[in-house]
């Protein structure tokens, strides 16, 4: 039985093989770092008092590179028009967005109040032609009663 393949999936198996040659190889590089290191400058155990003590010493070190940052970094001040903007970015344009943005919540809540108020009034005006059809009705059947009945 003879198996042909086409050139795309020789291709495809070509590229597969190359992935996992370097993925490998990658691999064994990593290691051989990992143990040159450990050569170079030896780690304690996991888990034990030197570790511990070797853990704080590195927080400590970061932490204060990171104090040491902080401390000579010498802002000069900075113009409010750098740091706002100009024009209509600037402090105006912001009061002037502002104030856009509240005329345009309070036209959004008086529509919202005028919409509320024209469904109240349409549901009381329903519920009074219930109640006068219902009063038509009882007057009706009060009459009929009284006819009726005497």
């Amino acid at each position: 039985m003879v198996l042909t393949c086409s050139a795309s999936e020789l291709n495809a198996e070509s590229s597969f093989h190359d992935r996992e040659a370097l993925r490998d190889a990658r691999k064994t590089d990593r290691h051989l770092q990992k143990e040159r290191l450990e050569e170079i400058a030896p780690c304690a155990a996991a888990g034990t008092k030197d570790r511990q003590l070797e853990r704080r010493v590195d927080l400590r070190l970061a932490n204060s590179t990171f104090a040491a940052s902080k401390t000579d970094s010498s802002l000069a001040e900075v113009p409010e028009t750098d740091l706002m903007g100009d024009e209509e970015g600037g402090l105006a344009g912001y009061k002037k967005r502002k104030g856009e943005e509240e005329r345009k919540r309070n036209e959004r809540e008086i529509r919202r109040d005028e919409i509320l108020r024209a469904r109240k009034v349409e549901r009381e005006e329903r519920i009074q032609a219930y109640k006068e059809k219902e009063e038509r009705t009882m007057e009706g059947l009060v009459a009929l009663a009284k006819a009726r009945f005497g």
